[in-house]
Order: C-alpha cells, then sequence, then structure tokens
C-alpha cells in the first residue's frame, strides 16, 4: 500500500496553501505516490494546472475541493473534504462549487441538502479539525470553545453525524485522519 495525498492545497487555497500545483506534483512523484488531489478552500482553480503536472509526471489527477459546508440558513460554516471518483463526480463537484459561489457573496458555502443532491460519483472525507464531525465531538467554530474532552452527549451526536454521511454516501464516506501536534 502507498500513501497518497487527499487532502492538499496549493496556492489556490485560501488562507493556508503554497507553491503551485506543478511544484507538489512534482514532489508527490520524487515521493512515489502514483496520485496526488487537491483540495483547495471552496475552488476548483487549480484543477487545470494539476492535470497538465500529474500527465507530464505521470501520475493520476485526483480533482477534489476542502468546501464550507453548512446547514441552511445557518451562518455557520465547517470544513469539509470532497473527492470526484468519475465524471459525474467532477461534474456534481463544479454544480456544487458554482451553486455555493453564486448563493454566497466571499466565502462560497455547500448546504447540506446540495451536498447530498450532488453526492452521485462524490468521495466525501470527514474532514480536519474544523469540520462539522470535529466541532460536533470537540468544539470550534459555533459549536463552543474547543476542547480535548467529549461528553457522552457531543459522541452520540458525531455518530448521528456520521450515520447521516453513511446514509448519503454510503460506503463513499471515510473518516479523515490527521496530526496535529499539541492534539
Amino acid at each position: 500500500m502507498k500513501y497518497v495525498s487527499l487532502h492538499h492545497h496549493s496556492t489556490f487555497s485560501y488562507g493556508d496553501g503554497f507553491a503551485l500545483p506543478r511544484e507538489h506534483v512534482e514532489r508527490a512523484a520524487t515521493l512515489g505516490m502514483t496520485a496526488l488531489a487537491l483540495t483547495e478552500h471552496g475552488n476548483l482553480s487549480s484543477h487545470v494546472q494539476l492535470e497538465k503536472a500529474c500527465n507530464e509526471f505521470k501520475i493520476k489527477p485526483i480533482f477534489g475541493l476542502e468546501g464550507y459546508i453548512a446547514n441552511p440558513n445557518e451562518n455557520r460554516k465547517c470544513h469539509q473534504t470532497i473527492l470526484a471518483m468519475d465524471q459525474i463526480g467532477h461534474r456534481n463537484l463544479n454544480a456544487m462549487v458554482s451553486q455555493s459561489w453564486r448563493d454566497f457573496y466571499r466565502w462560497p458555502t455547500i448546504h447540506i441538502d446540495v451536498l447530498e443532491e450532488y453526492s452521485e460519483g462524490i468521495i466525501c472525507l470527514s474532514g480536519c479539525a474544523d469540520s462539522t464531525l470535529s466541532c460536533t465531538l470537540l468544539g470550534g467554530k459555533s459549536f463552543g470553545d474547543k476542547r480535548d474532552y467529549y461528553t457522552r452527549e457531543q459522541f452520540e451526536g458525531a455518530i448521528r453525524l456520521i450515520e447521516w454521511y453513511q446514509s448519503v454516501f454510503g460506503d463513499r464516506y471515510y473518516l479523515e485522519c490527521q496530526r496535529f501536534p499539541g492534539l
């Protein structure tokens, strides 16, 4: 089994990306990766450069997004890692992002009903420390102060959330694991 980065940001990602897509692809190829996903914050702008660089270095491009997700009529936004698994998924990824930019000024937001509507061909990861799952369990965003413990009620809320994602994505929903120093 080889490692492939599925949550990755280039300079096209607002706030925390660095280097152009080609540099990321070159490094991934040097490390022996056979594929690389770019999951920019709220946009798909790096995908053309990703595909060109992946063709050059003979690795598979995985088209993704770190979307801002919210319930309808809510202002709190959480992060969600979303990947296209095929052409239908890529088309649905584009539809979600287009709708998010059309409906929201400055910070494009995908409502969970839109995520559900365009779920075909999509692989969904639970997301980073700012995801709905992480915040449900350990606080953050508007879920209260961040903490390093959880109550039974918060744990049960996280389980219900996972069950909802599984009802929408089935076996295309995965828990995302990241290392955070100090946590």
